[in-house]
């Protein structure tokens, strides 16, 4: 699996994540299913989940994979094997 399947995965459900996310923010202000304090924290915790995925995904999808998973870093010249 190539990671552009892997970023469009987490990428539509991230996508589904705030979807069901505002869904539950609209019934809990609408019918008032719990009182402020845990409403604000379950919000807090909503937006700060939303923001962390969204930096993870952010970073996958800037992330040069095929430069990275190479081994160019060492060249053979400076690389020295002890002698025996």
């Amino acid at each position: 699996m190539t990671y552009e399947i892997f970023l469009w995965i987490f990428g539509l459900g991230l996508l589904l994540y705030l979807l069901l996310s505002l869904v539950l923010i609209y019934h809990i202000v609408r019918f008032s299913y719990m009182n402020g304090r845990s409403t604000q924290m379950l919000l807090l915790h909503l937006l700060v989940s939303f923001v962390v995925l969204t930096g993870v995904w952010g970073y996958i999808r800037t992330v040069d994979w095929d430069e990275s998973l190479e081994f160019g870093d060492i060249d053979a010249e400076e690389f020295q094997f002890p002698s025996t």
